[in-house]
């Protein structure tokens, strides 16, 4: 009898970071980027809220006190909430998300807690992006969410 050889059938190793998609995270710098173009989009509605008081029509009392709340304490939580980020965050192509469903905006309550967190901690809470495997700041953290570069054509996320 002749000795046979048996051709095996080589199943190729898959490489680890093949196996596992990889999210690409905004680094600390576009987050900061998109934070001085929020506070840039707040300056302006100041400015336009004070144009409008002014005048007659602005005179009312319970109207800049509801300018007030919205400016300073609801336009980073319901942008966040409703559409995934701020107009910052849109202008540097980075959206706000849950950490167990990324294709899920945060809820209302956790943007509140995340926005709270990070007026409180300010710099701190931002500059612990750095210190993350997942590029997480603090007020990311307390409020279960996750910054991530929108999907499209040119990235993967």
């Amino acid at each position: 009898m002749e000795n046979e050889v048996i051709d095996e059938v080589e199943t190729p190793e898959l490489d680890s970071e093949e196996t596992v998609p990889t999210v690409d995270h905004p680094e600390l710098i576009v987050r900061l980027k998109a934070s001085i173009a929020d506070g840039l989009v707040l300056v302006a509605l100041m400015i336009l809220m004070a144009n409008i008081f002014e005048t007659d029509a602005g005179k009312n009392e319970a109207l800049r006190m509801w300018a007030f709340i919205f400016i300073f304490g609801l336009y980073d939580p319901l942008f966040t909430s409703f559409l995934g980020g701020t107009i910052g965050h849109y202008m540097m192509g980075i959206r706000v998300k849950r950490v167990e469903d990324q294709s899920k905006n945060v809820i209302l309550p956790m943007t509140m807690i995340r926005y709270v967190v990070k007026v409180f901690l300010g710099l701190i809470s931002v500059l612990t992006v750095s210190g993350h495997p997942e590029s997480r700041a603090l007020h990311d953290r307390a409020s279960n969410s996750i910054v991530i570069f929108k999907k499209n054509k040119g990235r993967q996320s």
